[in-house]
């Protein structure tokens, strides 16, 4: 069973490789119609119960290219030409034996020594899985916790339970020992799995105790559509299709133990958690047909010191729409000196201290500018060039500020047509003079430096190479006053040019799916280019999946850039907004800004360049030895949390896996793993087979950090360090190096667990 667990998370993990790349935001989504010829439809998105704490989806490698739609992947996928090659490609991988004799040349190791024919695992990771794979994540006290239980959907092309069987048996070359009775597979303790013939999909049900036929059977059949779940207002801000990736958790029943745990080392994300009522990601399209990737917080923020000043409306005009714009808002003095004090960054002396200093130095206190200016500020390119902008709370207070400036010596303000100019004498020449003066005693030298300096070639050359003019004369700074704005420049030109602006960010924002009231921090900018090499690019990773599969492919046959119209420009942006319910962090594009990495793991959805790379190393069994034992330290995670549960509530470890709540080491197994055991004093025992070594074992140690938290580590071992994970090998104590190993413990503990 574990193996097909393995396979089904081999799946998981190389569809979300796909993915990294196909980054999205939107809160209305355009949905486009589902091509099912290269993906089915979701299955228990609109069915989930009402003890649903988690949703997770993960779409096919297929399915993504073509589900997922922006400005100019949509116009290659839909392309007649493209469509067909990807089609063959697809076909193609339903041969195991092309897939294999293919990657002969490829394979450090002789094929047929693996423990899995690499062509029929590759086949049915590419096309014996027909739609996005759901994880539904059920708890009767609604919280995740190690009593939470797993139902796992997996869509395939198979017509019965014999052809799964058959499926597996060719893929997998020893026998798991999994009996099929009728669809219905048990594997004790905590597994469950059943194919649905209708559905033509699997169902795999993982509790602390593993449901029997009747009561999976029975799961399944109370799954009913309906669309008033509590993941939907998530989702709906995210993907519409029910396709692409997306992920949910709902927080509530947890949030109070993991805001105490965070209380001493951070309190404001303390805070944050304890008034957060859930979380979630996924990628989706924008109303304007633009790629988008966004994380979302159910958050009452009103009730966050740090936060609450933030859920306010952005109202800026420009001159034309901008080529690029960002925003971001500030907190007020009282919400800044609060959250340094909270978080212990800041005392009241400190405080006092950066006052006295701020107003020998400036003639005010600079905490004062959050009170006066903001709470936004902007940076934008329009029809009049690159100008800068800032909100003004308190007008009179700016002008005040003017004031002080004003009797410094060597500064002037001036007012020229409503546009004012602020001249400043450099200060930095001064300091450099000093500096000088330490370094030279004649007064002709000093006299030739200082002449030197003040050459205007000389300011030309610094000016550059570091993008400043810094040894100016004097340093300039002109302003308009409007209304709750002031909008700076070097120059006054621009300024001049303002009483044009007419375009509407707020609404120009909104019509590309960005919520403009809240904006904290958000860019939107241009790549030049970025459609035609994106597309050069899926061109030859086209080329090159088809030369490792012996295909032949003609280049011609595509496409060409020129005609596929490509815009010259694409729009980036990244976006973080909060308002009173939500707390939103987005990526949105025309097109992928890692256009060039995303050839590496499949933007067309093919990634078999990935799976080929990994099996291609001359420490091949070293490679597989050391995701055995990565399976060992993820089959140990519900343990950890077990025994943090239990010692943040008792104050002490469980001594045992019965104290910690959790089944019997020898029930806790997998492909590699023997067993998981808590053996007291915060440690957690895994032992290993000889897929790894015989009586192979690896101790996690938990570290209280005094603040409430639990930090794991990997503590002894008697395995190779080569097939450690990179994590564990420079903490972990080696057992011939361990002069206090305690032999009859790890004896006892090994009896425990056969």
């Amino acid at each position: 069973m574990m193996q097909i667990l393995k396979v089904s998370l081999a799946i998981a993990g190389l569809s979300f490789s796909a993915l990294t790349f196909a980054i999205a935001q939107t809160s209305e989504v355009k949905v486009p119609k589902l091509d099912k010829k290269i993906s089915r439809e979701s299955f228990l998105r609109d069915k989930l119960t009402d003890n649903t704490v988690a949703y997770m989806r993960i779409p096919t490698q297929f399915g993504m290219a073509f589900n997922l739609k922006n400005k100019a992947s949509d116009k290659v996928m839909v392309n007649d030409v493209n469509e067909r090659m990807m089609l063959h490609l697809k076909k193609v991988l339903q041969d195991p034996s092309l897939v294999n004799e293919a990657l002969k040349q490829y394979i450090s190791v002789p094929i047929d020594q693996l423990p899995f024919d690499l062509g029929q695992f590759t086949s049915f990771i590419y096309t014996g899985v027909d739609g996005p794979i759901e994880i539904m994540g059920t708890d009767s006290n609604k919280m995740l916790s190690p009593a939470t239980q797993a139902l796992i959907v997996i869509p395939v092309k198979y017509s019965s339970a014999q052809e799964l069987d058959e499926a597996r048996a060719r893929i997998w070359k020893e026998d798991i020992n999994l009996t099929n009775q009728n669809g219905f597979y048990s594997v004790p303790p905590t597994t469950s799995m059943y194919f649905d013939e209708k559905e033509k999909r699997l169902f795999i049900a993982i509790a602390q105790k593993a449901p029997s036929e009747d009561q999976l059977k029975k799961q399944i059949s109370e799954l009913k559509s309906t669309k008033e779940h509590r993941m939907y207002a998530y989702e709906n801000q995210i993907d519409l299709t029910g396709q692409n990736l997306f992920a949910w958790a709902d927080v509530t029943g947890s949030r109070d133990m993991v805001a105490m745990l965070a209380q001493k080392e951070s309190p404001l994300a303390a805070e944050f958690f304890q008034n957060t009522e859930g979380l979630a990601f996924g990628v989706g399209t924008t109303i304007n047909q633009q790629g988008q990737a966004k994380f979302i917080t159910k958050t009452n923020t009103q009730k966050i010191s740090v936060l609450k000043d933030f859920a306010k409306p952005l109202d800026f005009k420009t001159v034309g729409e901008p080529k690029y714009f960002s925003v971001l808002a500030l907190p007020s003095k009282q919400t800044v000196v609060e959250a340094l004090k909270k978080n212990h960054v800041l005392t009241d002396q400190d405080l006092q201290q950066l006052i006295a200093q701020s107003h020998e130095t400036l003639s005010f206190n600079i905490l004062d500018l959050l009170d006066i200016m903001g709470p936004q500020v902007v940076a934008y390119e329009d029809n009049t060039g690159s100008n800068f902008a800032i909100g003004i709370q308190n007008k009179t207070e700016f002008q005040k500020l003017i004031k002080n400036l004003e009797a410094k010596e060597g500064t002037t303000h001036t007012v020229y047509k409503g546009i004012h100019e602020l001249k400043l004498k450099n200060p930095l020449l001064g300091l450099m003079q000093q500096l000088g003066n330490q370094q030279y005693t004649d007064d002709i030298e000093n006299a030739i430096r200082d002449y030197a300096l003040l050459q205007p070639n000389i300011v030309e050359i610094v000016s550059a190479i570091y993008g400043v003019r810094a040894l100016d004369v004097n340093f300039y700074l002109y302003w308009n006053e409007e209304q709750n704005w002031i909008v700076f420049n070097t120059l006054p030109y621009a300024l001049a040019e303002r009483s044009k602006a007419k375009f509407s960010i707020p609404k120009w924002l909104e019509g590309q799916g960005i919520r403009s009231s809240g904006l904290i921090l958000s860019y939107m900018g241009e790549i030049k280019g970025a459609e035609e090499a994106w597309y050069r690019d899926y061109v030859k990773f086209m080329r090159n999946n088809y030369d490792l599969l012996g295909q032949k492919f003609d280049p011609f046959s595509m496409p060409s850039p020129s005609s596929m119209k490509f815009n010259p420009t694409s729009r980036i942006g990244l976006h973080t907004a909060i308002d009173q319910e939500w707390v939103v962090v987005s990526l949105d594009y025309d097109i992928s800004p890692f256009y060039g990495y995303s050839m590496l793991v499949g933007q067309s959805g093919i990634g078999l360049v990935g799976i080929m790379s990994s099996f291609a190393l001359p420490a091949y069994q070293d490679y597989i030895k050391r995701t055995y034992v990565s399976e060992g330290m993820a089959l140990a995670t519900t343990a950890k949390l077990a025994s943090t549960e239990y010692y943040a509530t008792m104050g002490q470890w469980p001594s045992d896996n019965e104290e910690a709540g959790l089944a019997d080491p020898q029930f806790i197994t997998g492909q590699a793993v023997n067993g998981i055991a808590v053996t007291g004093g915060g440690q957690v025992y895994i032992s290993y087979n000889y897929k790894v070594q015989d009586e192979g074992y690896l101790i996690l140690q938990a570290d209280p950090t005094g603040t409430g938290s639990v930090n794991w580590y990997c503590y002894q071992t008697n395995l190779d360090a080569k097939v450690l994970p990179t994590v564990c090998r420079n903490d972990v104590m080696f057992a011939d190096e361990a002069y206090e190993y305690d032999d009859a413990a790890v004896e006892a503990t090994e009896e425990a667990v056969e």
